[in-house]
């Protein structure tokens, strides 16, 4: 069992449990700035939070626009260049199309959930 035991300083109304600290806030000017700096340190945790997930859904969304988009990119530069095969070009660039409009959204809400978690 933890043996609980009051600060030295009874004004301050910290009382220690081992390694928590609980703050009973009877000094208003110590309570008031142990806030504003727990407030601070929040909203750098959520910034960061939202960074990471900023830079992580960039990311897969680079990653899956060269995935998908790359082939067609080839296909379209192959066609302007006169190498030409019927029908061929135009049908695999509009299921690549199709393909990345159907993906897209998926993994974009994916990414956006998965590091919402972390």
């Amino acid at each position: 069992m933890n043996e609980c035991t009051f600060d030295e300083q009874p004004i301050a109304g910290i009382i220690r449990c081992d390694d928590i600290v609980v703050g009973v806030g009877l000094d208003s000017a110590r309570s008031s700035k142990s806030e504003e700096k727990t407030k601070i340190d929040n909203l750098k945790t959520a910034t960061r939070q939202w960074e990471f997930r900023a830079i992580a859904t960039s990311g897969y969304v680079i990653g899956t626009t060269l995935v998908l988009r790359g082939p067609l990119v080839l296909l379209m530069a192959i066609d302007a260049f006169g190498m030409e095969v019927p029908n061929g070009i135009g049908d695999l660039a509009a299921i690549l199309v199709a393909v990345q409009c159907l993906i897209d959204p998926f993994v974009y809400a994916f990414v956006f959930i998965l590091f919402a978690e972390h």
